[in-house]
């Protein structure tokens, strides 16, 4: 059996109408063009759909069958063609959008619950990850958007400044780099850190970092979260 859905439509047509001429009208076609398709559905069904009558037709019980199931597939139909049409919008989806430590915890929160309020059809799946794993993730197709640090290698990929995030580094009074007006972080690798455990994407990027400008960092204390990082660093500061 080969139905497509302008059979059923033409059926339905005819089954409200009750005439196959009004029908025909109803489906767009023209009545012999109607009759020859409503002949082949029925050749093809194997079953007589209606019964004919000097004043139209009406419904056979395989007909009533056909109908109901007709309507269903219609109805699904067009419920389908509304869901793609809201994507081709823009106005539904889903988008993965990766971003870093800093843009995580600074930038986003505002930003992103105001850009969700204006559009309540799109689901954000946001994680955590390094730069350069976000370049990565998106050059693969496996994310949509990322927000990155300017200090990782964009390749290919468009890159739009969004804020200005400053890495600050904090010593102890004494330290004689507290007697220096600019720092860079060549200048640092060499010092102990306190610092994140491996898998935070900031603390990752710093170490990929230092590892490019061939020194490692090392560190006296690590921790897994930025909440203890801070604490720490007021207790370095007093």
């Amino acid at each position: 059996m080969r139905l497509d859905l302008s059979d059923l439509k033409l059926v339905v047509c005819i089954a409200d109408a009750g005439s196959i001429t009004h029908g025909a009208r109803c489906a767009s076609l023209a009545v012999g063009s109607a009759s020859e398709r409503l002949k082949n559905v029925e050749d093809d069904t194997g079953v007589k759909l209606f019964s004919r009558h000097p004043r139209g037709v009406s419904l056979t019980e395989a007909g009533e069958v056909l109908v109901r199931h007709a309507r269903e597939i219609l109805s699904q139909q067009e419920r389908l063609k509304a869901e793609l049409s809201a994507y081709a919008k823009g106005v539904r989806g889903k988008i993965r959008l990766y971003a870093n430590t800093s843009a995580m915890a600074e930038y986003l929160p505002g930003r992103l619950a105001k850009w969700l309020s204006e559009h309540p059809d799109v689901t954000i799946e946001l994680e955590e990850r390094t730069s350069a794993d976000i370049i990565n993730s998106i050059s693969n197709g496996i994310a949509e958007a990322g927000l990155v640090s300017d200090a990782v290698d964009a390749r290919e990929l468009m890159l739009e400044p969004m804020a200005d995030d400053r890495l600050a580094l904090i010593v102890p009074p004494s330290h004689p780099f507290v007697r220096r007006d600019k720092i860079s972080f060549s200048d640092v690798i060499t010092e102990p850190f306190i610092g994140l455990y491996p898998g935070n994407a900031l603390q990752d990027h710093i170490s990929e970092h230092a590892e490019g400008l061939g020194h490692p960092l090392t560190y006296r204390v690590r921790m897994s979260s930025l909440k203890g990082l801070v604490r720490w660093s007021v207790a370095v500061l007093a």
